[in-house]
């Protein structure tokens, strides 16, 4: 499974997301929204972001209403990733 984490500076929901990932021991690759050419490939594919972070999961996107109840991350959400960890 390939993981980026696509987020911006000073943003909480990004740093819940970053830990956790770090914390289960979830290997991903974070792409600053600042970084032009990461910005450019999310237009590409025709993906529009409104809030960050957005988590692609094997070219499938998750913005941030699909990712978090409130400020906790969905458990749908974990169930996926503990699912990948077993595999």
């Amino acid at each position: 499974m390939t993981i980026y984490l696509y987020s911006v500076d000073n943003c909480e929901k990004c740093n819940i997301m970053r830990d956790y990932l770090l914390i289960a021991g979830i290997p991903y690759s974070e792409i600053k929204f600042k970084d032009l050419p990461a910005l450019s490939s999310t237009l590409k594919d025709e993906i529009y972001i409104v809030d960050a972070p957005v988590l692609s999961l094997n070219g499938v996107y998750y913005d941030e209403p699909c990712l978090f109840y409130g400020d906790i991350i969905r458990s749908d959400i974990a169930d996926m990733f503990d699912k990948y960890m077993g595999d």
